[in-house]
C-alpha cells in the first residue's frame, strides 16, 4: 500500500496509506472491512479521509501529553461503551471500559455492549443490526432525555439527520439523537442525570 505525501503551507505532510484499489486477497481482513465500507457507495465520500488519502501519519502526537484513559474512572455520568464483537478495534473499547470501571465510584450506570457478529463499520449504518432497543432502555433508564441550561442568544439549529435515516426503525432513538445528542449538547446546552 502506498504512503501519500501532500505539500500544505509547512512543508510536506506525510499521510498513512489509503486502501487500495482493488483489494488483494491477501490483505489483512480489517482491511477488507473497511474497505467494504470506504471503496464503496454503502460508506463512500469523496472527502473522507477514510475514502481517500487516509490519516496525516502524525495525527495523534498530542495524545502523547495527555494519556487518553488516564481519568476515565472519574466519570460520574452514564456512559455506555458499543462495540461490535468482530472489530479490529474491539480490544480498545473493552480496554476503555476496564480502565473506566477500575476503581470508579461510579458504576452502576456504565455498560458494555458488544454487538454479536459485527464489526468497526456495520454499527454506523447497519439499522437491523444497531441495538437501538437497548440504547432506548440505557437513555431512559438514566434519565437521559433532561435538559436543563441555555446560552443566551444562541439560535438552536433543528436537526433531522437521525429522522431522517432512522424515523421508521427506531423513532425514538432518532428523536433523542437529533434533539439532545446533535441538538441540545452539541449546541450548547448541558444534559443533567
Amino acid at each position: 500500500m502506498p504512503a501519500i505525501a501532500v505539500c500544505g503551507p509547512f512543508g510536506a505532510v506525510k499521510e498513512q496509506a489509503a486502501l487500495w484499489l482493488p483489494m488483494p486477497e491477501d490483505a489483512p481482513w480489517y482491511f477488507k472491512d473497511y474497505h467494504a465500507y470506504y471503496k464503496t457507495e454503502r460508506g463512500y465520500h469523496h472527502r473522507s479521509l477514510n475514502s481517500n488519502s487516509g490519516w496525516n501519519v502524525i495525527g495523534c502526537q498530542s495524545f502523547m501529553n495527555m494519556p487518553i484513559l488516564q481519568y476515565s474512572n472519574e466519570i460520574r455520568s452514564a456512559v455506555m461503551v458499543l462495540h461490535g464483537n468482530k472489530a479490529h478495534s474491539c480490544y480498545f473499547g473493552k480496554d476503555a471500559y476496564a480502565a473506566m470501571m477500575n476503581g470508579n465510584k461510579y458504576q452502576d450506570n456504565k455498560k458494555l455492549l458488544l454487538v454479536l457478529g459485527a464489526n468497526h463499520t456495520d454499527l454506523y449504518a447497519q439499522t437491523d443490526i444497531i441495538p437501538f432497543d437497548k440504547w432506548l432502555i440505557f437513555f431512559e433508564e438514566y434519565e437521559i432525555t433532561e435538559i436543563s441550561g441555555s446560552k443566551e442568544g444562541f439560535d438552536m439549529v433543528k436537526q433531522t439527520a437521525g429522522r431522517d435515516a432512522l424515523d421508521d426503525s427506531a423513532p425514538k432513538f432518532a428523536q433523542l439523537n437529533d434533539d439532545v445528542l446533535f441538538g441540545e449538547v452539541c449546541q450548547g446546552r448541558i444534559i443533567s442525570a
